[in-house]
């Protein structure tokens, strides 16, 4: 038995749909015109060519080229990135942060917004400067030949001057983030051109994640697998109110910048090795020798009266909800509306297809 929780598959086979679909419209030249129009208002060389950059796990890259430069324009893809446009405003103020008080080389941002200032009101968008690279230094230091699909490998032929150069930069840019100090937790907003401040909440891509109250499908596997994920969300609760997670020395101010996906597939570097650009399950699960069906029994008495009362009203809810699964999500603003559309659209393609059908029966 997993340990974590399993994704809502009914919620995200819709947000998949959602998404691809989005996609296809970046296949049409009425939605790439103006697009690259909109770019040339904001950035300007010779002998420009448009292109589709490429697809990532959250956001779609166009590049718009020039002889001796190159822009890139993203958007999040509505379906896979809950709050867009907070996700979006808080990069942008990280970027020009580390960019302003830092020599760790980031993307310059050329200009970015909201939906409703974007092309075709297509999502929230951030314009910067492309960075070229060769490689990553995942791919750089991975046993060649390792499948993507399986956790990288430190190749053991990588020579040891370029294994100390790597991760001297490393280090370097490390350090150079652990020197930030902000007064508060959160988010960042940039006031002028050269100063900061922390007056929104924080967002991580855990904050994606749907937790088990409110998941509608697949959070649960049984009775037992209920209660056991239940308990351990809420000791650790327990330990988070009790400041028990963390150092006495953590809980006041100072506070670092801190990233949940700086790793190294998103450090690039060039041809001579040195950094081009830095771009950007939780519960006490059983050990191997543990039986998760015994566990949540002898955690249960952890649990006070009415936390040990709600167990059962939620293993009694979660148990209803296997019999029959709902969709139930709670998307953002543009996901929703894109949903729609695509619905409108099927609705006006079965009411074409009809006549057609019918026409076809008295022959």
């Amino acid at each position: 038995m997993e340990p974590l929780t399993c994704y809502d598959n009914v919620a995200w086979e819709q947000s998949e749909y959602v998404s691809d679909n989005w996609l296809l419209q970046f296949l049409d030249i009425e939605v790439k015109r103006p697009i690259a129009l909109f770019m040339l208002m904001h950035d300007s060389g010779r002998d420009s060519e448009f292109t589709t950059l490429k697809k990532g796990s959250f956001n779609i890259v166009l590049r718009m080229e020039f002889t001796h430069s190159a822009t890139n324009i993203r958007f999040p893809q509505p379906g896979t990135a809950m709050f867009p446009e907070e996700k979006v405003e808080n990069e942008v103020a990280v970027k020009r942060f580390i960019s302003d008080q830092t020599s760790i080389p980031v993307p310059f941002i050329l200009h970015s917004g909201t939906r409703e200032e974007s092309p075709l009101k297509l999502g929230p968008f951030i314009m910067m400067s492309h960075i070229e690279y060769t490689t990553s230094m995942y791919d750089a230091l991975n046993t060649p030949g390792c499948p993507k699909e399986e956790w990288g490998v430190l190749d053991p032929n990588t020579d040891e001057d370029r294994f100390r150069l790597i991760y001297t930069q490393l280090a370097k840019t490390l350090l150079q983030l652990s020197k930030t100090a902000f007064p508060e937790i959160g988010s960042l907003t940039q006031v002028d051109d050269f100063s900061w401040e922390v007056n929104r909440r924080p967002l991580s891509m855990n904050m994606n994640e749907v937790h088990l109250a409110y998941q509608r499908n697949d959070s649960a596997e049984s009775a037992d697998d209920c209660r056991r994920k239940f308990i351990a969300k809420q000791l650790f609760y327990k330990l988070a109110r009790d400041k028990k997670l963390f150092s006495p020395y953590d809980e006041n101010a100072p506070f670092k910048l801190w990233r949940d996906d700086f790793r190294p597939a998103n450090v690039l570097l060039n041809d001579d090795m040195h950094i081009a650009c830095v771009i950007d399950q939780r519960f006490f699960g059983p050990t191997e020798a543990d039986d998760p069906n015994e566990m949540w029994r002898e955690r249960l008495g952890l649990l006070d009266d009415t936390q040990r009362c709600e167990i059962e009203r939620l293993v009694e809810r979660k148990l209803e909800e296997m019999g029959d699964r709902v969709l139930e999500w709670d998307p953002d603003e543009y996901t929703e509306e894109f949903r729609h559309e695509l619905m409108r659209r099927a609705e006006e393609k079965a009411k074409e297809d009809l006549p057609r059908e019918t026409e076809n029966d008295t022959k």
